[in-house]
């Protein structure tokens, strides 16, 4: 039987989602205007979307390694990043927030939990082989 083409790329991030990822990361050192609220809201709620997505990415990355050392990984990594941007946001006019390190942790919590129920779907409701 041939591969397709999914199967001759292999596990590798392609280019546009490393993009996506450093443009979405790089939002966070934009300075915000004082007294939005609404603006603010946005902003903490994109800290759970961006560090979910990172988060479901590195789950899907790591497909060889087992579910709890993924999971483990995942987590640390969504910490070490989330408090290394809280530490370098003061050198771009921001300021840092303990706030903001748990809406990451929170992201990654939810972006492995979906890149769990996205692993179970597809091992549950895997079409039986055609041989």
């Amino acid at each position: 039987m041939n591969a397709g083409p999914a199967d001759q790329r292999g596990p590798g991030i392609s280019r546009w989602k490393l993009v996506g990822a450093c443009c979405a990361l790089g939002a966070f050192f934009v300075p915000l205007p004082a007294g939005s609220q609404r603006l603010d809201q946005l902003y903490n709620f994109s800290h759970l979307l961006v560090f979910g997505g990172l988060a479901f990415m590195m789950m899907q990355v790591f497909v060889v390694w087992g579910l709890w050392r993924r999971v483990a990984f995942t987590l640390s990594s969504v910490l070490a990043l989330g408090v290394a941007i809280e530490l370098i946001q003061p050198f771009f006019g921001r300021r840092a927030s303990l706030h903001d390190v748990i809406n990451d942790l929170i992201g990654g919590v939810v972006g492995i939990s979906i890149a769990a129920a996205f692993r179970w779907a597809t091992l549950m409701y895997r079409p039986p082989d055609q041989s």
